[in-house]
């Protein structure tokens, strides 16, 4: 079963998730969206987070850089199986 992520995994993770208002140094014209607001969201609309990344940059804050969230649906099966191995009904000695 896929385990997804907690908003404490992922505050440790990209602590840029949960920022509440812009960076200082953007311009008035920059549009601010929050990450956090698109998780809970997808939540509600049976998503959750599987995977976050942050690039490792050295200018940019914690707080405010550049982040990936990777989705996956909680109702979704990602249980695979190996063709090649059989199974206990399909063994034959």
């Amino acid at each position: 079963m896929m385990q997804f992520m907690t908003d404490e995994a992922i505050q440790l993770e990209a602590p840029s998730v949960f920022a509440e208002a812009p960076d200082a140094q953007r311009s008035d014209r920059y549009v601010f969206v929050s990450s956090r607001k698109i998780v809970d969201s997808m939540r509600d609309n049976g998503w959750e987070v599987s995977r976050v990344r942050t690039p490792r940059v050295r200018v940019a804050s914690a707080e405010h850089c550049r982040h990936e969230l990777v989705f996956r649906n909680r109702d979704t099966n990602l249980a695979f199986e190996d063709p090649r191995i059989p199974t206990y009904g399909d063994y034959k000695a």
